[in-house]
């Protein structure tokens, strides 16, 4: 075995009022949809608070972190302890050591971690997020008082097998789109078309919600961005124009970054979801072998409810 244990960690954040409950009240906020999307303000590991994982010392543990948050952002890191990154959204990547054990997650986003127990019997340490004001952490690992797995470390390779994923990139042959992002709060879109129909700013948000665009058209069109064959290369252009991050993410398919610097450095990996910073362009190209109508959106959830959704299609 690879491991000792296989662990899912689902992170979340929650927006509570006084009383511990949802704040419904602010649901549907246009100010919240035009700037960085809805933030919550109490954290949770596996719907806990306060999760507590039962570790041994010389245990090997595979964490699965998943990130299913609407828009925020998470850097995890356990206290005291390295992490091996061995998978990125479902793909398997060449182990590599998260730097200073920081895992980052945007919504979405899922990272297979694997981390040596080292730890003495008896200790407990933290699973942090990393980047708020406060000290914010969502559990720990527990060690067992008196119980040891073994002296040292398992001796075991972690390289998981390769995924049977098309990654032969036809760049000759390939079919080039591009997805400019505008609008958001200090983006200085003027409107958009909806239906093929231009509206005002004004327009969009009254009628229809939307305040942000992609290639100009706000909310899902009629039209796909491409359509191509199957086993065709598409080499896909994204360009953020807006003020804000957005986690763009694209349904049936993984894709690989070739040019430009993605916002979380994992670099160039088979992936479904990537961040693009403010004013960031990159490319990224796929091996469009999956037959259907697919969706490519912002995983900030509310980005997309306002606007950032789009499709392709991949025809046999």
């Amino acid at each position: 075995n690879r491991q000792d244990q296989d662990q899912l960690l689902v992170l979340d954040d929650w927006r509570l009022d006084e009383d511990g409950q949802i704040h419904s009240a602010s649901f549907g906020s246009i100010g919240e949809r035009a700037h960085g999307g809805r933030f919550g303000n109490t954290f949770t590991c596996n719907g806990s608070p306060d999760h507590q994982l039962q570790v041994k010392a010389g245990e090997r543990v595979r964490l699965r972190f998943c990130n299913v948050a609407n828009a925020s952002s998470f850097a995890v890191q356990i206290a005291d302890h390295d992490a091996q990154i061995i998978a990125i959204d479902g793909q398997p990547v060449k182990p590599f050591k998260a730097d200073e054990g920081v895992i980052l997650l945007s919504p979405g986003q899922r990272v297979d971690a694997m981390a040596d127990m080292t730890g003495k019997p008896g200790s407990m340490s933290k699973v942090r997020l990393l980047g708020f004001e406060q000290e914010v952490s969502v559990g720990s690992l527990v060690y067992a008082g008196h119980e040891i797995a073994r002296n040292g470390v398992l001796d075991a390779d972690i390289q998981l097998p390769a995924n049977p994923l098309s990654t032969n990139l036809d760049f000759p042959n390939a079919v080039d789109a591009t997805l400019t992002m505008e609008g958001g709060a200090m983006g200085g879109m003027r409107g958009a078309k909806v239906d093929g129909q231009f509206y005002d700013m004004q327009r969009l948000v009254q009628q229809f919600g939307y305040v942000w665009s992609f290639n100009g058209t706000a909310g899902m069109p009629d039209q796909p961005l491409t359509r191509v064959k199957q086993g065709q290369t598409v080499r896909l252009r994204m360009i953020n124009n807006t003020g804000w991050p957005h986690a763009m993410h694209i349904h049936g398919h993984h894709f690989k970054q070739i040019g430009g610097n993605a916002g979380d450095g994992y670099g160039s990996v088979w992936r479904d979801t990537i961040v693009l910073r403010r004013g960031q362009e990159i490319t990224t190209a796929f091996v469009a072998d999956n037959p259907g109508k697919w969706m490519l959106h912002c995983h900030m959830l509310e980005h997309q409810e306002g606007g950032m959704a789009t499709w392709f299609e991949v025809v046999t």
